[in-house]
Formats: structure tokens, C-alpha cells, sequence
């Protein structure tokens, strides 16, 4: 769960009661010795940033933190954390 997708309108379950089962599962498998690997989506340059006219590129309005994993979750030392692009 990445700060971005929490701050949008989720159906059929709000965001919070999403992250809240996730900090759960992901504590259950901690204390289970378990691995938690973490995924957030960041924007490629392609993404990220849209062509102008002059060949230059300008940056879309997206919030600096949104690709940020949400700070319930972790990470924890023993956690993978994956971004993709």
C-alpha cells in the first residue's frame, strides 16, 4: 500500500480498513518468520513526465510522496521492498 492509492476512492472496502488488514497480515507473517515483501508503483519518465511541443518534458502534478509505502506497514529490516517503474 503506497500513500498515493490510500489517498484515492477505493470500493468495495475503504482505504483504511485495506491498510489496517494489510499492517495485520504483514505482522502475522513477520512473527512467523515469514518474508513480507513490499510493492509500490513509481512513475517511469515516460509516466512521469509529458512531452511538450519544444521537445523538453514537464513534470505532471503528482504528489512528491505518493509512490511512498505507507508508513503503517513499514518497512522493517527483514522486509523486501520492490518499486516498480
Amino acid at each position: 500500500m503506497q500513500k498515493g492509492v490510500l489517498s484515492m476512492p477505493t470500493h468495495p472496502h475503504e482505504a483504511k480498513t485495506v491498510l489496517s488488514n494489510n499492517v495485520k497480515l504483514a505482522k502475522a507473517f513477520r512473527e512467523s518468520k515469514m518474508p513480507v515483501f513490499l510493492v509500490h508503483v513509481d512513475f517511469s519518465r515516460a509516466l512521469w513526465f509529458q512531452p511538450r511541443t519544444d521537445e523538453t518534458f514537464e513534470r505532471r502534478d503528482m504528489p512528491k510522496d505518493w509512490a511512498d509505502i505507507a508508513p503503517e506497514l513499514g518497512p522493517e529490516q527483514s522486509d523486501v521492498v520492490i518499486t516498480v517503474e
